[in-house]
């Protein structure tokens, strides 16, 4: 169960107009989730398993909201009452084959799933404004359905102890059907608002062929992979359809200096894509003022990432990377202004055209005393934006530090302090501001550990998150 308090505070160009807004928020959730797998051995080379689950929740979204906004000598006043229930159920099945080749670990695997999430919202929106005396009342109701299947068939063959080859074939379907209409209550009737009306069916098909090598000789060893994909697209909503194809390669490279190892370089090059989740497709509508909204967007692109990386590694735990993450399309959240009230500003996802991360890691685990463990973990990262095609890349510099002390009290007792910072973040158009995070642990152990009891306090310097939208957005 959640509750908050939501103060804005935004600033307008215009010396003449402002926006004040607060409104408490209440968010019970009842969430059930079941599951059920079993695997059968047919003999010691073959087996078969299966994975049955089915997850329930359902969020009602209450708020209460007062706005003031002043646009020269007229103040709008306005407060709304939003009841915005959001329920899904998920249902998933899985099932894999397996069998054993050889003694060497050759294998040929068969693994098959299925998820249908079905989410439908019917919220109910209230608002009075006092400037004109008069309430407006409205409805929304929409669903959504996502079914997802994939199979994937491989074969591993172990050539020699030290050469693996695999390859294999996989095929993804997905199905997105989202439709909503919203009504406004005129006259004690309902009418349509199909301004606001939203429909979408939207299907994709990939099929992908991959091909890995493994190896290794003297101090080197080396995997080499390259997987192809086929995508067609089809929005049956604007009757349009594409289809492309695409290569994902990947190579890792290690080197030993010594013949222990304790002296390693590991250098990594690969080609990825991420695809939107369903939280950022899924287009309801969810109110947080007469002015304020936040809303998914299933026409997001996937993104794609270039990753390169080289890491020393000293005496198998003390590593420095050095790397780039190089992102197409990247998703972000962004604030915008209504197309049809700019008055109105709204959070949705949308796509980054560039955005590279340079950055450097450093891992550092000391143990200073036989009693004291001390590990580091350091990142620094140069983060270089490029929103649409033909911007100028906006360039930050962010630093991330995790740092943690165990102390051992005795043979069963420890205590453990957490500390965690991040200097101000940019994502989309926002900011989150810089944040540290201070946690407490003790822990006791009884029965030669079989037993372990934690007692902790987290955020002690009472951190709050803090998010901003540039001027002028």
């Amino acid at each position: 169960h959640n509750k908050g308090e939501l103060d804005v505070n935004r600033n307008y160009s215009q010396p003449d107009y402002s926006f004040l807004s607060k409104s408490s928020l209440s968010v019970p959730s009842n969430y059930v989730a079941a599951r059920a797998n079993a695997v059968y051995a047919f003999d010691s080379l073959r087996s078969f398993g299966a994975e049955f689950e089915y997850i329930s929740n359902l969020q009602k979204r209450n708020s209460d909201n007062h706005t003031i906004m002043t646009i020269g000598s007229r103040s709008l006043e306005s407060s709304g009452q939003y009841i915005q229930p959001d329920q899904y159920r998920l249902y998933s099945a899985t099932i894999n084959y397996q069998q054993k080749l050889d003694k060497r670990g050759s294998l040929f695997k068969i693994l098959a799933d299925y998820v249908r999430k079905r989410s439908t919202s019917n919220s109910n929106y209230d608002i009075k404004q006092y400037w004109v005396n008069s309430d407006t009342v409205y409805r929304s109701h929409l669903i959504s359905v996502y079914d997802v299947a994939s199979a994937d068939i491989s074969f591993k063959k172990c050539i020699q102890a030290n050469k693996t080859f695999v390859m294999g074939i996989k095929y993804t379907y997905t199905d997105m059907n989202d439709h909503s209409n919203y009504e406004s209550l005129k006259q004690q009737q309902w009418s349509d608002l199909p301004e606001f009306a939203y429909r979408l069916h939207y299907t994709e098909h990939i099929a992908a062929g991959y091909l890995t090598y493994a190896t290794h000789w003297n101090r080197c060893s080396a995997d080499i992979g390259l997987r192809s994909e086929y995508t067609k697209t089809v929005n049956h909503a604007l009757h349009e359809s594409k289809s492309y194809v695409d290569f994902y390669p990947f190579i890792t490279f290690n080197y030993a200096f010594d013949e222990i190892q304790r002296w390693m370089l590991s250098c990594q090059f690969a080609r990825n894509i991420e695809r939107p989740g369903f939280y950022a497709l899924n287009p309801i509508r969810v109110q947080t003022s007469e002015y304020n909204y936040q809303i998914g967007n299933p026409l997001l692109k996937p993104t794609y990432i270039n990753k390169v990386s080289a890491t020393l590694i000293y005496d198998y735990r003390y590593t420095l990377t050095l790397g780039c993450n190089m992102h197409h399309n990247l998703i972000r959240e962004f604030c915008k202004q209504d197309d049809g009230n700019p008055q109105v500003s709204y959070i949705t996802y949308a796509n980054h055209h560039r955005e590279n991360h340079w950055f450097i890691n450093l891992n550092v685990p000391l143990q200073l005393w036989t009693w004291l463990n001390l590990t580091n973990n350091i990142t620094a990262v140069r983060q270089c934006i490029q929103t649409n095609p033909g911007d100028v890349y906006s360039n930050h510099h962010l630093l991330f530090i995790q740092s943690v002390a165990d102390f051992r009290l005795s043979s069963s007792l420890s205590a453990e302090w957490e500390y965690n910072f991040h200097n101000k973040l940019y994502s989309g158009n926002s900011q989150v501001y810089s944040h540290q995070l201070l946690n407490f642990s003790l822990k006791k152990k009884w029965k030669e550990g079989k037993w372990t009891s934690t007692l902790g306090v987290d955020n002690i310097m009472n951190e709050h998150d803090k998010y901003g939208i540039p001027f002028g957005f």
